[in-house]
């Protein structure tokens, strides 16, 4: 009788510890996608209401390198090419490990002004260079990149 529930009992305690996949791929969540090489950035702009700007994403690194202190950057910019606002925050984790995502949000108070809103993304990243016994030193190379008029069609990641 006991050997009858121990299958039973370790295949019930593999299910509990076992993640469900995701339901969707972010991809077809998101309406935006840019990729510089080491971070893959998704989000949607939304205006929940009048005057306000609304950008929620994610940030993940699906290669092996891990990606720290990862910030994006909402900027409007007017016809001239002048910033007409900005606001800035970090993605919720410190340290983008391998194929884990990392939500963000921005809001913008609109002035109208706006021509376009343009992404801008910093992180720090594992760098060539070493701490002198032949180990790379962690967060030594630093990125910034961005993606002119993010609100709107297809995108690529622009070093800036």
């Amino acid at each position: 009788m006991k050997i009858a529930w121990v299958p039973a009992v370790i295949v019930l305690l593999a299910g509990c510890g076992m993640q469900q996949p995701p339901t969707s791929y972010p991809s077809s969540t998101f309406e935006h996608r840019v990729a510089d090489g080491r971070v893959e950035l998704y989000w949607s702009c939304t205006q929940p209401e009048a005057g306000i700007l609304q950008v929620d994403g994610i940030a993940q690194s699906p290669w092996t390198q891990d990606i720290r202190f990862l910030e994006v950057e909402l900027v409007g910019v007017n016809a001239q090419g002048r910033t007409v606002g900005a606001t800035r925050g970090p993605v919720r984790d410190i340290v983008l490990h391998t194929n884990a995502p990392s939500p963000f949000r921005l809001l913008l108070r609109t002035t109208g002004a706006e021509a376009r809103m343009d992404l801008y993304y910093q992180y720090r990243h594992r760098g060539e260079s070493d701490n002198g016994f032949g180990f790379p030193r962690f967060g030594t190379e630093f990125q910034r990149s961005f993606v002119r008029d993010a609100c709107s069609g297809g995108h690529r990641a622009q070093r800036s």
